[in-house]
């Protein structure tokens, strides 16, 4: 993961090309300062970092709420999200009706070559829906699946069977970790596709343009031109998932989605996580799809005309500072943090890994301990975990193991 690649997320959420430009003008070290801490699996020390800028709090806090969300704290990263993305919210037309949206995208995908899916990257709602997806789209004879974060060899991260820090920068939030190791055991083969060497251009656009382009040849020479019949679950980012061009301050963007629809010939099904329902529906307990009594499916807001299908998450409310769509996953556990554990005078990160993985493997779940605040509880499925303790500076302190039944 590029610095290249922060400034492109901070660019997308606010859909403003100037972003960038305040971005390198000031705070560029500390973003990089932070990024490496992040890659040396140093969670909170990248916090740390970001917040340390006093002078520059507002402007960084894309990146702050990405950060929180990394570290299992919901609330922070929910109200550090952009004031842009409140444009992605919508209200269903009275003649449409909210279905489930897992059901909806199977009959959807049945049968099709391509299924490409959006998160938005302080979510992680969105990777644990995708990993149920993948599931599904499994048992119907999909068998690749492209990572935009992936950053290491697919061959060395398919023979391990689970990521590494190393691996991704999105990758090392706990839930992007498990839906990597579920389309592993499901037998996915995966894709790297992102460029690191794309040329830059004066014209942030023309940037944009060159990446999208690069992706979608590294995606048609590593899978479609090996394998025409390949079908392939795509996992990008916000709006590369756009199958038509689309105007940005008078210029053109075409995104992944579209590109790869011309270079293939490929219809593919399009999805999209990020807009949210205004005002939220009663009884929108579950991610959900709005159909009419034809079939038709309702698309709302920015993405109109530009997706196939958009999934609506419910609300989210938080129990004991964890999400509820995080504690109610009946494939894990609610785990207490071991008593002897204490933020003292300042915050300290709790981590839980898989006793069968290495030290610089991808936590299973993570929690911040604020000093007098409240013990949020793990979040584990199942297995062996080594309980660590990482305070503001990195350093790093083991606990004890446990066993989850």
């Amino acid at each position: 993961m590029t610095r290249t690649s922060i400034l492109n997320f901070i660019l997308a959420v606010n859909l403003l090309v100037p972003s960038i430009v305040c971005a390198q003008d000031s705070g560029e070290k500390t973003i990089n300062d932070a990024m490496n801490a992040v890659a040396e699996g140093d969670y909170l020390h990248a916090i740390s970092l970001i917040e340390s800028r006093d002078e520059d709090r507002e402007k960084f806090s894309d990146i702050r709420g990405m950060l929180y969300s990394f570290v299992g704290d919901w609330e922070r990263a929910d109200k550090l999200r952009p004031s842009a993305a409140r444009k992605y919210e919508v209200s269903v037309p009275n003649d449409f009706q909210l279905t489930p949206a897992l059901e909806a995208i199977a009959r959807e995908a049945h049968g099709r070559q391509l299924v490409i899916i959006n998160e938005a990257h302080d979510a992680p709602e969105h990777r644990a829906f995708i990993a149920r997806l993948a599931e599904i789209l499994r048992k119907d004879g999909f068998s690749f699946y492209a990572i935009e974060t992936l950053s290491e060899d697919p061959r060395a991260l398919s023979q391990r069977g689970f990521p590494l820090i190393p691996t991704g920068f999105y990758s090392c939030e706990p839930r992007f970790g498990d839906l990597v190791r579920d389309v592993l055991r499901l037998g996915f083969t995966p894709v790297s596709y992102e460029e690191e060497d794309v040329k830059e251009f004066n014209n942030p656009i023309e940037s944009i343009n060159a990446r999208e382009q690069s992706q979608c040849r590294n995606l048609v020479q590593r899978v479609f031109s090996k394998n025409p019949k390949a079908r392939l679950l795509v996992h990008v980012g916000l709006d590369h998932v756009m199958e038509q061009r689309r105007k940005v301050d008078g210029d053109e963007i075409s995104w992944l989605a579209a590109r790869l629809k011309q270079a293939t010939g490929i219809d593919p099904v399009t999805i999209d996580q990020i807009t949210q329902l205004r005002p939220p529906h009663d009884g929108h307990t579950q991610p959900a799809v709005a159909l009419n009594a034809q079939g038709q499916t309702f698309v709302g807001g920015p993405y109109r005309g530009f997706v196939d299908l958009q999934v609506y998450h419910p609300p989210t409310k938080t129990v004991t500072g964890r999400p509820n769509w995080l504690l109610s996953d009946k494939s894990r556990r609610v785990v207490e943090i071991p008593s002897e554990l204490e933020a003292g005078s300042a915050r300290v990160l709790v981590q839980a890994f898989y006793a069968n993985e290495g030290p610089n493997a991808v936590p299973a779940d993570q929690v911040l301990l604020d000093p007098g605040g409240l013990r949020p509880a793990l979040s584990l499925r199942p297995g062996s975990y080594r309980i660590v303790s990482q305070d503001e500076s990195g350093n790093r302190t083991a606990i004890k193991q446990i066993d989850v039944d």
